[in-house]
């Protein structure tokens, strides 16, 4: 599974955010910065990150 996101579960400390992080520990996981930019033409400069998992 892939998905787009902010990367905002990485430091908030609400509840949501921590079961998020501790339902990835279960996982493995790429969890990489897009670059600056990358839906500029979406009309948004919003920093993202590119989040895959995989469970053998």
């Amino acid at each position: 599974m892939s998905a787009i996101d902010g990367g905002g579960w990485e430091h908030r400390q609400d509840k949501k955010a921590k079961a998020f992080r501790e339902l990835l520990d279960d996982y493995g996981m790429m969890n990489e910065s897009n670059p600056s930019g990358s839906f500029k033409e979406s009309g948004t400069m919003v920093g993202t990150r590119t989040v895959v998992l995989w469970k053998s």
